[in-house]
């Protein structure tokens, strides 16, 4: 994975190495999913998150853009399907 311009990037602290290990950390946990973990028959909730992907789930929750989501799924997600 290449990031588009690094140079802008870096200014917020993201590096190429940076980007590569959050990349891996994520395909880490949809593998732990697909495995079979959480897939048990119910939701997936955060609790079944490692404590680090745990405190940036409840980090995006607390922003407005979160809380809005957070909003739509209450109100406008449809019941499960059957």
């Amino acid at each position: 994975m290449r990031l588009r311009d690094p140079s802008r990037l870096h200014l917020l602290g993201v590096t190429q190495a940076r980007a590569a290990t959050a990349i891996e950390r994520t395909r880490q946990s949809f593998d732990e999913v697909y495995a079979g973990r959480g897939l048990t028959g119910r939701r997936l909730a955060v609790e079944d998150l490692g404590p680090d992907w745990r405190a940036e789930v409840e980090t995006f929750r607390r922003r407005p853009a979160g809380q809005f989501v957070l909003r739509l799924y209450r109100e406008e997600r449809l019941g499960p399907a059957n």
